[in-house]
C-alpha cells in the first residue's frame, strides 16, 4: 500500500481460509497526486513512491496506490485563495479535477514498470467527509497546509471563510468525476482499479454518516472502524481479480 493519509484506511488485516491480507505500507503524508511527477516536490512523495516500487519490483505481490484526495479537497481551495477566486466556479473546479487526474495518471505511467502493471491497482478517492459547516467555519489541516504552500497565508481559516464553498453534493460529484477519469486511465495503462467510493455512499449520493470520522462532519478522514467491512470487501474483490492471486 502506497499513498497519502487516506491510504491508512486500506491498511487492513483480514483472513479468508489460508489467505491473509498483511499489507506493508509506504505513507506519504499530505502528498499530492498531481505532484507525483515532480521529483523536487516539497512532500518528497515522488521519491518515496519510486523507492517503494523499486523495492517491490522483484516480488510477485499486489501494489495499491492511493492519492488524490488532498488535491481535490484542499489544493484546489488553496489555489483559489492564492489567485483571489473567492466566487466558486464549477467549470474551473471540473477543469482542475480533470487536470489532476491526468497528471496523476501521467506520473504513474512513468513510475510503474510494464512488468508490474498487471499487479498494480489504483484506488479511487473516498467520498468527501467534511460537512459544508466545517468548510464555512474555515477548516484547515496542519499537515496539508504545510505541504502545499498555504502557510504563506497569515490567517488561512479566515481566508477560507471568504470563499464561496461548493456544497457537499457538488464536492461529492467532483470526487466521482475524478474517479471516473482515473478508472479509464488505469485500464488504459493495464492496471487494476479499486472502487472506494460507491460502497460508502447512500441512496442520496453522499457519504453515509456512519463512515464520517466525526459525525458532525468536522474531519476529512473516515471513521476507521466503521468503514472496515466495505473496504475489506473491496480489497478482497479487487485482489481476486488480479492475475497474481
Amino acid at each position: 500500500m502506497i499513498g497519502d493519509s487516506h491510504s491508512l484506511q486500506l491498511v487492513r488485516r483480514d483472513r479468508r481460509g489460508d489467505r491473509w491480507l498483511l499489507p506493508f505500507h509506504w505513507l506519504c503524508h499530505a502528498a499530492s497526486a498531481r505532484g507525483l511527477g515532480n521529483a523536487a516536490g516539497r512532500s518528497g512523495a515522488a521519491s518515496v513512491v519510486q523507492a517503494a516500487l523499486t523495492a517491490l519490483q522483484p516480488h510477485e505481490v499486489p501494489v495499491i496506490l492511493k492519492f488524490g484526495q488532498v488535491d481535490v479537497e484542499f489544493v484546489h481551495t488553496f489555489k483559489r485563495i492564492e489567485s483571489g477566486r473567492n466566487a466558486f466556479d464549477e467549470a474551473h473546479y471540473a477543469a482542475f479535477v480533470d487536470d489532476t487526474a491526468d497528471r496523476y495518471a501521467a506520473a504513474l505511467n512513468g513510475l510503474v514498470l510494464e512488468d508490474m502493471r498487471r499487479r498494480t491497482v489504483i484506488a479511487s478517492l473516498f467520498p468527501p467527509a467534511l460537512s459544508d459547516e466545517a468548510w464555512l467555519g474555515g477548516y484547515t489541516n496542519a499537515m496539508v497546509t504545510d505541504q502545499h504552500g498555504a502557510q504563506t497565508v497569515d490567517d488561512l481559516p479566515r481566508a477560507i471563510r471568504t470563499l464561496e464553498i461548493p456544497s457537499l453534493d457538488v464536492r461529492t460529484a467532483m470526487h466521482a468525476r475524478f474517479n471516473a477519469r482515473l478508472q479509464i486511465a488505469a485500464r488504459a495503462m493495464g492496471m487494476g482499479y479499486l472502487d472506494c467510493f460507491t460502497p460508502l455512499i447512500t441512496r442520496d449520493g453522499r457519504l453515509a454518516r456512519r463512515y464520517r470520522g466525526r459525525r458532525d462532519g468536522g474531519d476529512h478522514h473516515l471513521a476507521f472502524r466503521a468503514a472496515r467491512r466495505p473496504l475489506i470487501a473491496g480489497l478482497w474483490n479487487t485482489l481476486d481479480g488480479q492475475d497474481h492471486v
